[in-house]
């Protein structure tokens, strides 16, 4: 799933189904995506024991005040820094850590923007990351989490990176249907009962949608646009 390849490749199809993974030709590649997988498991399930990463800096951690607000940078385009709140300040963050994405965002992002402080314009409730932390006695909870997300960031990056290229080959799928396939109609379809057999004469390109001539008695009786839920394919019994 994390196979940049897989992404490219089935791109369109993760948007509306569920992801199928393929098997790979060459049984090392297989072991190097598991170990990867575990990997990135033990990373991903255990995100808060991990430590903050070697090369990051943190000024102010001792002051003791670690309340936030709302975490931001500098300035924009500036992700190298953190202004954690008055006091602490996160600098050194690799450029590489920001290329974790979910969802559209980086996971430090993510992170800068549910962990702050916000109140509902209509009910006027106040939502306080730091009372969180305040529950499970760890005053630095949310900066450790912080700097947590940032070493998960980039370790996660490096596993991707060096994952094996994957071999897939988007031509040798058989299609469902093709045109002047026999089909016959399995659900209600306007002008045309269920059970009437029809030739595809068009395919529009999804594999989902096709234009079907149906006919009885050797007349032409419809031509209709069709899901591929609304046919199924026609068997002809060459022996009989």
């Amino acid at each position: 799933m994390h196979s940049p390849d897989y992404r490219t490749a089935f791109a369109n199809d993760l948007k509306k189904m569920l992801p199928r993974i393929p098997l790979v030709e060459d049984v090392r590649d297989f072991w190097k995506f598991s170990k990867a997988g575990r990997a990135l498991a033990e990373l991903h399930i255990n995100y808060e024991s991990v430590p903050p990463f070697a090369g990051v800096q943190v000024t102010g951690e001792s002051s003791g005040f670690f309340t936030v607000e709302k975490m931001r940078y500098p300035k924009k385009g500036q992700t190298d820094t953190i202004i954690y709140n008055s006091k602490i300040v996160v600098s050194n963050i690799p450029t590489k850590a920001y290329e974790y994405v979910v969802n559209g965002k980086s996971a430090i992002d993510w992170i800068m923007e549910r962990y702050a402080v916000t109140i509902n314009k209509d009910s006027g409730i106040k939502n306080d990351p730091n009372d969180w932390a305040k529950e499970v006695g760890n005053p630095r909870y949310i900066l450790d989490l912080l700097l947590s997300v940032i070493n998960v960031s980039v370790q996660t990056v490096e596993i991707v990176n060096n994952l094996p290229r994957l071999q897939v080959d988007l031509g040798t799928e058989e299609k469902e249907f093709s045109e002047l396939d026999l089909v016959i109609s399995t659900a209600p379809i306007k002008n045309v009962p269920v059970g009437t057999i029809g030739t595809i004469v068009h395919e529009y390109g999804d594999d989902e949608t096709f234009e079907v001539e149906f006919f009885q008695n050797h007349k032409t009786i419809a031509v209709e646009t069709v899901s591929k839920s609304q046919i199924q394919k026609r068997v002809v019994n060459e022996n009989a």
